[in-house]
């Protein structure tokens, strides 16, 4: 909790570069600092405990930095310590949480994006492909770490077997364990979206004010940058679900703290698209309304209510997060709540 804390500060001073208003940051960090999904806790030091300031880290470093690659101004060393930044920031969240993997290639493909419209430059093509590079041997350096303090420590020479065990490979549902099956059942992908949706359904009408054309192309781009984040942790979160072992049987455990920090996520894109609000017709706001609505009840009704299937009684009981309190020991009295505190923020709201 006191790592977590200080890291509120670095994550306050990068807000600086996606929110100009000073009070609108702190606005925006009492969000984040007060959210469940930002205080969740485990048994591993390096898993939830870690895993949601560095993913806010990240994610603000970013959205930040990726323009330096195609700046004339910025001198190419820049550029590499930028992109080698980048690569550590993108194994780091690997290596806190293993399910992490699959964001890789995203982190890949926004930070070198920018750079392919221009890829007619000579110059910008070396320098992209320097920069890849550096960001390359960035992830292999820390990869190798891990491998060989595993190594180290377990005594095992260096192999194949060794290398898939130590990056998780083999654990859980892990490719090794899954005979390498990618897809999830579709009740899982329901589940683990009706789950952060409970939490971030207040935000998530904030930000669905904003119409698409009003906003900048740039900005747009890291809205789906990072509504692409929220949907590769609910693929891979029902993914593991649908293949891990105890589940096997039936429903047996939901792991809603795979997809709790979209709610952090959901935060971020008020703070980058906020300013853009306009006026809307009343009843656009009373549809959008009445959707938010129904959304959270549906929602509810299928984790908590055995709307549609019967999944165990305690499958919700390993999900370690202070949300998952709320919404067991309230019942409907959240749902009540939380549906009125989406009509004042919808009518009332800035």
């Amino acid at each position: 909790i006191l790592l977590k804390t200080i890291l509120l500060a670095v994550i306050f001073k990068m807000l600086a570069s996606v929110v100009e208003n000073r009070e609108d940051r702190g606005l925006v960090l009492t969000l984040i600092a007060f959210s469940p999904s930002y205080f969740l806790y485990s048994d591993w030091i390096m898993a939830e405990n870690l895993f949601s300031p560095l993913l806010l880290i990240t994610i603000l470093y970013y959205i930040s930095r990726r323009n330096i690659m195609i700046s004339d101004t910025i001198a190419l060393k820049n550029k590499l310590s930028s992109s080698a930044i980048a690569g550590a920031l993108a194994v780091a969240l690997f290596e806190t949480k293993y399910l992490a993997i699959i964001l890789i290639p995203l982190w890949f493909a926004f930070w070198f994006s920018c750079s392919v419209p221009l890829l007619k430059n000579k110059k910008v093509i070396k320098e992209a492909l320097l920069c890849i590079i550096c960001w390359g041997i960035s992830i292999g350096l820390v990869l190798g770490g891990v491998v060989l303090t595993y190594c180290v420590k377990s005594g095992c020479k260096i192999d194949l077997e060794i290398v898939k065990l130590s990056l998780g490979f083999s654990s859980g549902s892990g490719p090794e364990n899954t005979g390498y099956k990618m897809l999830p059942q579709m009740k899982w992908i329901i589940c683990y979206t009706a789950y952060p949706f409970l939490q971030a359904a207040i935000i998530v009408g904030e930000n669905l004010k904003i119409r698409w054309k009003d906003i900048p192309k740039s900005i747009r781009e890291n809205i789906i940058f990072l509504r692409s984040i929220s949907l590769l942790l609910i693929f891979v979160a029902a993914r593991h679900s649908s293949l891990v072992d105890y589940n096997a049987d039936g429903m047996l455990k939901l792991l809603g703290r795979y997809v709790t920090y979209i709610v952090l996520i959901e935060i971020i894109i008020y703070a980058i698209t906020e300013k853009y609000k306009k006026e809307e017709k009343a009843i656009d706001r009373f549809f959008r309304i009445f959707m938010l609505v129904a959304c959270t009840v549906f929602c509810y009704a299928i984790l908590y209510g055995n709307f549609a299937w019967k999944p165990a009684e305690d499958w919700l009981a390993s999900l370690r997060g202070l949300e998952n309190l709320a919404f067991l020991k309230l019942g409907y009295i959240f749902v009540i709540v939380t549906c009125i505190l989406i009509v004042v923020s919808q009518v009332f709201g800035k």
